[in-house]
């Protein structure tokens, strides 16, 4: 995908989480090297994606988030690992948490992951798992 804005499938807002990612992997790019190198955790990107609201991408705009589709994630990711790899991972990780109770309220009308997705933007949360539950 090469829009700047890429219309959101679930809503009439426009979602410009693509054009975000890409001024953020410009800015990430200088450092990348030195966070492999390291194996230092992205704090310093992580902070810049939570100021620029990215956390709540996959959350339903009904919500208050960006609302954001599949596709649309994928590519804020991909376009996010052309500048640094470690942060597109660390932002995939969160991103799947938030997608996957997105999917269950849209998809299987489950009300019990509505407060979550709430605080997700309320609080600009940054989800975390083991990968083992």
């Amino acid at each position: 995908m090469t829009a700047t804005a890429i219309k959101n499938t679930h809503s009439n807002q426009e979602t410009d989480i693509v054009e975000i990612a890409r001024g953020l992997a410009e800015e990430f790019s200088a450092g990348a090297a030195e966070f492999d190198e390291s194996g230092a955790f992205v704090a310093k990107n992580y902070d810049a994606i939570r100021a620029a609201g990215l956390l709540t991408a996959a959350v339903p705009a009904e919500f208050g988030g960006r609302g954001a589709s599949y596709g649309e994630l994928c590519e804020m990711l991909r376009v996010l690992a052309k500048g640094c790899g470690s942060t597109a991972l660390a932002l995939s990780m969160h991103t799947h948490q938030v997608a996957i109770p997105a999917w269950r309220w849209r998809n299987q009308k489950v009300a019990a992951v509505e407060p979550l997705l709430k605080r997700i933007v309320a609080e600009n949360l940054i989800l975390l798992s083991s990968g083992g539950s």
